[in-house]
């Protein structure tokens, strides 16, 4: 907590609270307003790039070995979008003279502790030992997953950059992370499983 009304405790036992409250109010005058962290544009195109090579990966996979045909469409797709996304903010990086190798690696570190990234890597590094429709669900699902993560991330992002270019490249790529996250969850409702036959739609199975 901010504030140094703690520090006031003591005094104010001593002497009463009258002059507690006035050295209070006097803290807070002489205490320096605190500033905001600057937004980082190195950094946060770093992010940005090493979730899309993720989803990117993730596609690749779901396009080559895919059940569904719709799905395998879909994955198809989304890998031609995201390598475009990475050459656009490659292109975009250094016209505008930001350095994101030393990014990258820091924000690799970075994202693999926290929690929502985590789920993505062990998203991806657990799609391989699937098939069937238990691999098309479980990519679908990443595909929400990441995308939700990415969409936060660049509407917080997008309130932060002054540079219009890079302005006009997130506004770009949030419309087509909206697009795919819709798709995406469209497609798993329609490998969600079917009731049995007999069975209420949403009720546990009939124990035998």
């Amino acid at each position: 907590m901010r504030g140094t009304r703690w520090m006031f405790v003591a005094a104010a036992l001593v002497t009463g609270t009258a002059f507690a409250q006035q050295q209070q109010q006097q803290g807070q005058q002489q205490q320096p307003a605190a500033q905001a962290p600057q937004f980082d544009e190195g950094r946060w195109t770093a992010e940005l790039m090493l979730a899309n090579r993720w989803s990117a990966d993730m596609s690749k996979i779901a396009a080559d070995r895919a059940a569904t045909p719709s799905v395998r469409k879909f994955a198809q797709q989304a890998v031609q979008t995201h390598q475009g996304f990475e050459q656009q903010l490659q292109q975009l990086a250094q016209r505008e003279g930001i350095d994101v190798t030393q990014a990258l690696q820091q924000a690799e570190q970075g994202m693999k502790t926290d929690f929502m990234h985590a789920a993505i890597v062990t998203s991806l590094a657990g799609l391989p030992m699937l098939s069937g429709v238990n691999l098309d669900r479980a990519y679908l699902s990443s595909v929400v997953l990441s995308h939700d993560l990415a969409i936060d991330k660049i509407q917080w992002a997008a309130k932060q950059v002054k540079n219009p270019r890079l302005t006009q490249a997130i506004q770009d790529e949030l419309n087509t992370l909206v697009k795919h996250r819709q798709q995406a969850y469209g497609l798993l409702g329609q490998l969600a499983p079917k009731p049995q036959r007999g069975q209420a739609r949403g009720a546990p199975p009939i124990s035998r």
